[in-house]
Order: structure tokens, then C-alpha cells, then sequence
């Protein structure tokens, strides 16, 4: 007869004295890329080393090296972690109209978020300032970032649930739309130093003006003729 699941047998053994366990690899860079998030967070990409990220993560530096080679490889890491955070939001098939837009919604308002919240503005702004002296910090911010963002929203808006609802002729500019509206303009101002720092009401209300942007541009019940904002269009209507 197995063993009960319940019960005292079923607790695990108190753990003797000594050491702790020893973390992970993927648990060490997870607490360095929790430490840059935090420093970048907290508006500091100017101070952005890998010193002061090593002390926000409660590193030594000589830890850090063995877990990242550079900056560089340190930023690159971090965008492919928060990255990831958008494929799960279009992973489930919808067939309705309402799902498809709240799932429109949802992804917007992650991507907003890891773009233009102070974390993802400053390894923009990190980028653009230092694109001569690093040009692997801009490349994998376009790279592993605004391409790979742009990646998984085409594959979605491809499919023919999605296709129901929105009639797309161009898929490329429809996301030329969606990203000129969202995350280009609060960037270029940002990079002319003419952006306050975005608040959740500022990004929530920037989500919805471009989802009413994109419905009112590509919903099929819509009469408009659909014209790309790259070709000199109104951001709305188009």
C-alpha cells in the first residue's frame, strides 16, 4: 500500500545544520536580472554598471562575471526574460469577438509596460546615449525586444480567428500602425527629453487610444478607409 499524502509522514524531514543549498545557475541569473530590473526601475540607467547592478542584487562582482560576460550580455539577458512575459498572453485560440479584443488589450498593455515603464525606458534611453561606444545594447534592444514584440503579435494577428474579426490586408502595417501609435511616439519624446515619466494611468490610457486606433482602422464593421500612420496618416482616424 503507497505511503498516505497526508499526516506528519507526509511532511518533508526538518533540514540539519550547515550550509544552505546552493542556487541554481537559472536561480543566480534570475536574482541578477531581479537586480537590474529594480536599478533600471528606480530610474538609475545612468548609473547602470555592472557594480552598482551586483549590489542591487546582493552579488559580488566576481559573481556577476560568472553568470555574464559584459553589460552588454547582462542587458541582452534581461530583455529575453521580460520578453517572454508576452507569449503566454496570445497562447489561447479565441473565437469570439470580445476575446479577440481583450486579448488585443492585454498584450498591449504588457508590451506598454515593459517598453515604457521606467525599466524599459531606461535600457532604451541606455541605447540610444550609448550606441556609438556599446552598439550591442541597441541591437538587442531592437533584436531581442520591438522585433521579437512585433514577432509574436504578427503570428497572432495571422491567425484566422483573429482574421474574423479584423480585415487586415497588410499585416506589416498594421503593426507599423500599433507601434508608431503605442510605443514610438512616447519614445522619440522621451528621447528628446521632452517626457515626464509615464505613470499606470498614463500607459492605460495610451493601450486604449490605440486599441480604438487599430478597431477603428482595421474593425470590419468599420466604413474607413485604412491608411498607415508611416505614410503621414493621422494617428486616428485612419
Amino acid at each position: 500500500m503507497p505511503p498516505s499524502l497526508t499526516g506528519p509522514a507526509a511532511l518533508p524531514a526538518p533540514r540539519g545544520r550547515g550550509r544552505p543549498p546552493v542556487a541554481s545557475r537559472a536561480q543566480r541569473l534570475d536574482t541578477l536580472f531581479d537586480g537590474a530590473h529594480a536599478l533600471l526601475q528606480a530610474g538609475e540607467y545612468g548609473n547602470f554598471t555592472i557594480e552598482a547592478v551586483a549590489k542591487s542584487a546582493g552579488m559580488a562582482r566576481k559573481t556577476v562575471y560568472t553568470l555574464v560576460g559584459s553589460k552588454e550580455e547582462l542587458i541582452q539577458g534581461l530583455i529575453l526574460r521580460e520578453g517572454a512575459k508576452l507569449v503566454g498572453l496570445l497562447g489561447t485560440d479565441t473565437h469570439t469577438e470580445q476575446g479577440v479584443l481583450d486579448q488585443l488589450r492585454a498584450y498591449l498593455a504588457m508590451w506598454a509596460q515593459l517598453a515604457l515603464a521606467p525599466a524599459g525606458l531606461g535600457m532604451y534611453l541606455m541605447a540610444v546615449a550609448q550606441r556609438d561606444s556599446l552598439p550591442a545594447l541597441a541591437h538587442s534592444y531592437e533584436g531581442q525586444g520591438m522585433a521579437y514584440a512585433e514577432a509574436v503579435l504578427h503570428a497572432w494577428l495571422a491567425r484566422p480567428s483573429v482574421r474574423a474579426v479584423f480585415a487586415i490586408d497588410d499585416l506589416a502595417q498594421a503593426i507599423d500602425l500599433i507601434g508608431a501609435v503605442l510605443i514610438a511616439q512616447p519614445l522619440r519624446r522621451a528621447a528628446l527629453g521632452l517626457a515626464r515619466q509615464l505613470t499606470d494611468e498614463d500607459i492605460d490610457a495610451l493601450v486604449a487610444a490605440t486599441l480604438d486606433t487599430f478597431v477603428r482602422c482595421y474593425g470590419k464593421r468599420t466604413s474607413q478607409p485604412r491608411r498607415s500612420v508611416m505614410d503621414g496618416a493621422p494617428p486616428a482616424p485612419c
